[in-house]
């Protein structure tokens, strides 16, 4: 007999409430600046009253005072970052003007992780230690970006007698930036683009002598190896592929965007498809489902299954760099995966809440990064929009009479009729009654025979899937593209599934060729040619619909009190969402209801 699945209702949720209160106290922080110790104290009382309330069985009020707590405490820590910039960081002494814009100074460090590889030069990660400038010397802390330029093949043979590697101490001579010379429309300010990315100011070396090299400092030897892995693999992808599938592939796998040209990100961008290139969810759950799977055939132990995943996951994270993306991608996949362990749901509100709390109490100032808005707003509109709308298609057409369901579906023919057709089973339903001691008989479309009998019942749901997954995260999200990007991309709603399908097969199939070429060239040969193939279709499956000027389209960004303009869009999102969670179809008809949805005959 078919059992009806356990419904959770939208206010069932307790770390979402939690996460939405601390990130408004947070955003209560941005907008009012005050003395810290008073929210502190309110914030200490409402967790006491809310012990008291909880003690004398009053849950309602328990849950207001907590909520309340939450917030407030949202607001302390980020009144706290604000505040808690030390005299001695660079970014403050370039803000403060201690050290001039253009003026040249000493800077001595540690290289925080291998060199960044880029068309004509490199990156260095430095975290610095000792600043001097002008004959003083004066102990100094941040972390600086700085470009070093390779023009000629005696240049990069000097870089490589430096060894400049990860633990690395060296004396550069540069000059510092933390401001913009000139800034294209759209393009957000440096100060912003270095404060999301943990930096405090860039820096240019212009020659290998102005770099001294110094001792090493001791390092975790596990990551160390780490990064020499990802090194080693970039030369390997840059020297087996062409430019644009070498770009592409050390984008979406290592998280190295330096290479790509400007064509093949813009195309990118008109399709709507550049989530594809940054290491996000849909990578790392790849990854994670991958790993899962391969687990699952050395045992059934799921703590094991859950332990290796995310060994595997964070060690991944790691070697590509742990930039704040795929850390918030890989703590989401963790808690997700962990949720079924302890007989929790994984794809809930509760896991998105947990990974939003975890993120903004280690730092605040991450809800005001348009990455972790993106990234948080996509899995929330899966999670509020796609997902319950495709348990209610499967619910509908899957339907047969229960102890738990005796009701037929109440919904319009056209959606019953649909969801028949990619959910019902004629050969499941009749092994069922089989073994039953009485008999009845259900009227389905005959649709969905056809479609199982030709084994297309499963290709379509996942097409379905990807569609409904597709266009919730485009219209929840349509607010910030304008605000970030100023274009609505119409293409995406087309190229998503395709160039997700696409880019999954690009990887697959390079990383098959790197693993052949270990043992032999010829039979890689084949694999690499396969590869460039997929990534140029890929590339340009935008250009017809970028020909007919229908790809995306260029809206203008509103501001001041025309920005209540995004506040009226998001309030009939709130009713659907709302809607959703209460839709039942499966539920008790109401009075005076038409025609039922199917009709059973005993």
């Amino acid at each position: 007999m078919q059992t009806a699945p356990h419904q959770q209702p939208f206010v069932a949720h307790p770390l979402a409430q939690l996460a939405a209160a601390f990130a408004a106290g947070i955003l209560g922080a941005y907008f009012f600046s005050g003395p810290t110790f008073l929210p502190t104290i309110l914030c200490l009382l409402a967790s006491l009253i809310a012990l008291i309330c909880l003690f004398k069985q009053k849950p309602g009020a328990a849950t207001a005072f907590v909520t309340f707590a939450f917030l407030l405490a949202g607001g302390c820590l980020a009144l706290m970052e604000k505040r808690d910039v030390s005299s001695d960081r660079l970014k403050a002494l370039i803000d403060r003007g201690t050290i001039a814009a253009g003026e040249p100074v000493e800077l001595t460090g540690v290289l925080g992780r291998y060199p960044e590889s880029a068309p004509g030069g490199f990156y260095l990660t430095l975290r610095a230690e000792q600043l001097r400038m002008k004959d003083v010397d004066k102990i100094v802390s941040g972390v600086v970006t700085l470009l070093l330029p390779v023009h000629e093949k005696i240049t990069e043979e000097d870089y490589q007698r430096l060894e400049l590697r990860y633990g690395a101490r060296v004396r550069v001579m540069t000059v510092l930036n933390r401001a913009d010379n000139f800034r294209n429309p759209g393009v957000s300010k440096l100060t912003e683009y270095l404060e999301r990315r943990g930096y405090d100011a860039t820096g240019y070396v212009k020659s290998p002598l102005l770099i001294e090299r110094m001792d090493d400092e001791p390092v975790f030897l596990p990551l160390s190896w780490l990064y020499q892995w990802r090194q080693q693999l970039e030369a390997q992808i840059v020297s087996h592929f062409s430019p644009d599938t070498a770009s592409v592939l050390l984008a979406s796998l290592l998280g190295n965007r330096y290479f790509l040209s400007r064509s093949t990100a813009e195309r990118f961008r008109e399709g709507g498809t550049f989530h594809v290139l940054v290491i996000s969810g849909m990578h790392i759950s790849f990854i994670g489902g991958v790993v899962f799977l391969l687990a699952r055939r050395f045992t059934r132990n799921r703590s094991w299954q859950f332990l290796l995943a995310g060994t595997v996951l964070w060690c991944y994270a790691l070697g590509v760099g742990a930039e704040a993306s795929v850390v918030r991608a890989a703590l989401m996949f963790t808690l997700i995966a962990f949720a079924p362990i302890v007989s929790r749901r994984g794809a809930s509100l509760n896991s998105l809440g947990a990974a939003a709390l975890v993120l903004l109490v280690w730092r605040p100032s991450d809800l005001f990064d348009p990455s972790f808005q993106l990234t948080f707003l996509s899995v929330f509109a899966i999670v509020v929009f796609g997902w319950p709308l495709l348990q209610r298609i499967s619910q509908i057409g899957s339907w047969r009479p229960t102890r738990e369901t005796p009701y037929p579906p109440v919904c319009p023919s056209w959606l019953r009729n649909f969801s028949e057709s990619l959910f019902w089973s004629d050969r499941n339903w009749k092994s069922e009654v089989a073994r039953l001691n009485y008999s009845y008989k259900l009227f389905k479309t005959p649709i969905a025979g056809i479609l199982e009998r030709y084994y297309l019942q499963r290709p379509l749901r996942y097409a379905l899937a990807a569609v409904v997954v597709s266009f919730s995260v485009q219209i929840t999200m349509l607010p910030l593209l304008i605000v970030y990007f100023h274009r609505v991309s119409v293409s995406s709603l087309i190229l998503n599934v395709g160039v997700s399908v696409l880019m999954v097969m690009v990887a697959l199939v390079a990383v098959a060729g790197l693993l052949l070429e270990q043992v032999s060239t010829a039979l890689a040969a084949p694999f690499f040619g396969l590869t460039n193939a997929l990534n140029w279709l890929m590339i340009h499956s935008v250009d017809p619909l970028a020909g007919l000027g229908i790809a995306s389209v260029r809206v203008p960004e509103y501001s001041g009190w025309s920005t209540l303009i995004y506040l009226l869009y998001c309030l009939p999102l709130v009713a659907l969402a709302v809607s959703l969670s209460h839709w039942s179809p499966l539920g008790p008809p109401a009075l005076g209801n038409g025609r039922p949805a199917s009709r059973v005959v005993q």
